[in-house]
């Protein structure tokens, strides 16, 4: 367990780590506390229902929000910001979670098809493939499988540093083998080496020595003094060491040799031990060094996410209507997502607000061709013939929610890419237009 000290090292960036709400199946991630005041009404909203023979909308309450220009109010603080990114970190988490576990048959027989579920998504989520033994399972977490992890302490982001000029040696240790390592701290001229430069040079030397170790320089922003009305943020870094795996099979050390970098940047403070995932399945204790996990001969995929308390239960079913409703309701996590990012289009940018629905939009007559239509306002409406489609046409189903060019995948293809450049694009407000460098989330 790491001590007192270590975990005062922990920075505080916790804002894209909140408590969840579970609105019409999306995880979306909002701290309760922070979002209150933005709560205006709840509003009517949307879902999709299904009759007999037909599918209809049925009126369902949704949470709703204020649409506020958060560029042009100059009253909204960076904590207004940090809300802002903090709810759309969690939904776009969410709706990728929904997504992930997902699998489209394999077969083309509907009597093979399997699809798993799981009472409490937020604890765990689970996918089962082609003849999977249907029926339910008790699952329990007692713990997750973590990644050894070390922090430096925060440093403010852009001012020269304090290390001295020239060679800083140190060791990483990983497992039995160290490696003697150093990087060149360069202040002369008129562009001295910041705080920044000195970790992404540490995070370099430490990356490239050995695969199982992984380095990366971290962003946030925190408070600092002000006698102005509103508070003040500065940008600082830390530099984050962990294992590239979770569990206990890779131990490593970081140590000074010679000189003193590790000791100044308390680069040899744990905030968080390897361990393996503890858990039962029908009150058989297990464990693994992921939280990925597999039970019935490999059939049954189980993605440990959070500790259970009471145990939640997962059901395996056969047949179509399973797998029906289970796309459903990754469709209407979709609208949720969309319509979210519609709202608050003044605050977020084009390439987060258009670019999703831009892109599902160029499939549209396949996905018409299905029985999936695309409406005026992007969200996607599911006909009746889209149960024909998945019965006797299984494989152009497959391919245009699944393939390459499938739906499923396009959206997965951007919510990595909002998720990946979320925190970064906030902090350094750089402003792109596209996913593909740095993400400008304000317009």
């Amino acid at each position: 367990m790491p001590g007192k000290d270590a975990a005062q090292h922990v920075p505080p960036d916790g804002i894209y780590e909140t408590s969840n709400i579970v609105q019409r199946g999306l995880s979306v991630g909002i701290n309760i506390t922070a979002v209150s005041p933005y709560l205006i009404s709840v509003k009517p909203g949307y879902s999709l229902g299904k009759t007999s023979s037909t599918r209809q909308t049925v009126k369902t309450p949704r949470i709703g929000f204020e649409k506020t220009d958060f560029t042009t109010n100059s009253s909204l603080t960076q904590a207004n910001k940090s809300y802002m990114l903090s709810t759309l970190a969690g939904m776009s988490k969410g709706l990728l979670k929904s997504i992930d576990s997902f699998e489209f048959p394999g077969s083309n027989s509907t009597s093979s098809f399997r699809t798993a579920s799981v009472s409490d998504s937020t604890k765990a989520t689970a996918k089962a493939s082609d003849g999977a033994l249907t029926g339910s399972y008790l699952l329990n977490i007692d713990s997750l499988a973590t990644a050894k992890t070390m922090q430096s302490s925060l440093l403010p982001a852009n001012e020269t540093t304090d290390l001295d000029e020239g060679s800083q040696p140190f060791s990483l240790t990983v497992n039995d083998t160290t490696y003697s390592l150093s990087i060149n701290v360069d202040k002369s001229g008129s562009s001295p080496d910041t705080n920044r430069d000195l970790l992404e040079k540490l995070a370099r030397a430490i990356s490239s020595a050995d695969s199982a170790v992984e380095a990366s320089v971290k962003q946030t922003s925190r408070k600092v003094y002000s006698t102005l009305s509103d508070n003040l943020y500065e940008d600082v870094v830390y530099l984050s060491v962990r294992s590239s795996a979770s569990g206990e099979s890779t131990d490593f050390t970081l140590s000074d040799s010679t000189g003193s970098i590790v000791d100044t940047l308390r680069l040899d403070k744990v905030v968080l031990p390897g361990s393996s995932a503890q858990y039962s399945i029908n009150s058989t204790q297990a464990s693994s060094d992921s939280n990925t996990v597999s039970y019935d001969n490999n059939r049954l995929t189980i993605n440990l996410l959070e500790k259970t308390g009471d145990r939640v239960s997962i059901k395996v079913q056969g047949g179509q209507t399973p797998l029906e409703n289970k796309i459903m309701d990754i469709i209407s996590d979709y609208n949720s997502y969309v319509n979210w990012t519609d709202n608050n289009s003044q605050s977020l940018n084009y390439s987060v607000t258009d670019e999703m629905p831009d892109d599902v939009r160029s499939i549209k007559d396949d996905l018409r061709s299905i029985g999936i239509d695309v409406s005026a306002n992007n969200e996607l409406k599911v006909t009746e013939n889209f149960t024909r489609a998945l019965q006797n046409d299984t494989d152009k189903v497959r391919t245009v929610l699944t393939g390459s060019r499938g739906l499923f995948t396009k959206i997965t293809s951007k919510l990595n890419a909002i998720i990946s450049n979320i925190s970064q694009a906030y902090s350094q407000n750089r402003y792109k237009s596209t996913l593909h460098g740095s993400l400008n989330l304000f317009a």
